[in-house]
């Protein structure tokens, strides 16, 4: 009887740690192996936008330039805290990577990208449609080039924070920056938390960019979902 209960215990806590609290899931993912639980890119590799997991990592590849590709988790998500380390395969400074959230579909979703030359952006994708909520700015918190960053975004309702590295980075939603390497936001007010509530929940995806010249390459590693 003690041992049936004990098991039944043990079921129990490995349900709660799965799934989590508040209604989303916990998840972790090195990479190891495919867990089947992550979305691909389609056409796929062989016309030069994808990706796979392959040595530890979550490797996104785009050919063509001005292009962006990704792979979304399966798992859906309101409330999210999600880190994850990603590095770039090439110094090509205009090449960009990050974590993609409320990701409805490709043509719905919120972004959170970093550039291999240290800017930062957060934007919106509606019906195909890009609209910036905190345009491209410089912070010192990015290392720069094939370096190794730690994203983070924090999710809560309609209010989201964005860390690199462990700072968190201001943002300038609905204005403009009046300097690159500068804190000053013209036309509204400089904030940590941006709020938006277009959509309501959605799946989480990393994303690369690639800039204006073509075969752009980001290992993505450690990814954590809290």
């Amino acid at each position: 009887m003690r041992i049936s209960q004990f098991w039944t215990v043990l079921l129990c806590c490995c349900i709660l740690l799965a799934s989590g609290c508040g209604g989303h899931q916990r998840y972790m993912d090195g990479f190891d192996a495919d867990t089947g639980l992550w979305n691909f890119p389609s056409p796929g590799l062989e016309l030069g936008v994808g990706a796979e997991i392959a040595d530890g990592k979550l490797i996104v590849r785009i050919e063509p330039p001005y292009r962006m590709a990704w792979a979304d988790l399966t798992h859906e998500y309101t409330d999210f805290d999600v880190t994850v380390e990603a590095t770039p395969g090439r110094d090509e400074q205009d090449d960009t990577y990050g974590i993609l959230f409320r990701y409805v579909n490709g043509l719905k979703f919120y972004a959170f990208m970093v550039s291999v030359g240290g800017y930062y952006a957060v934007f919106r994708v509606e019906n195909d449609v890009r609209i910036r909520l905190s345009d491209w700015h410089r912070s010192p918190a990015i290392m720069t080039g094939m370096t190794t960053n730690t994203l983070r975004v924090v999710g809560r309702d309609g209010r989201f924070a964005f860390y690199v590295n462990g700072t968190q980075v201001p943002l300038c939603p609905g204005g403009i920056w009046l300097k690159p390497d500068e804190d000053l936001c013209d036309g509204a007010e400089l904030t940590t938390v941006l709020e938006e509530h277009t959509f309501y929940s959605g799946r989480l995806a990393l994303a690369a960019g690639c800039g204006h010249n073509p075969g752009a390459e980001v290992n993505f590693d450690n990814f954590k979902v809290r």
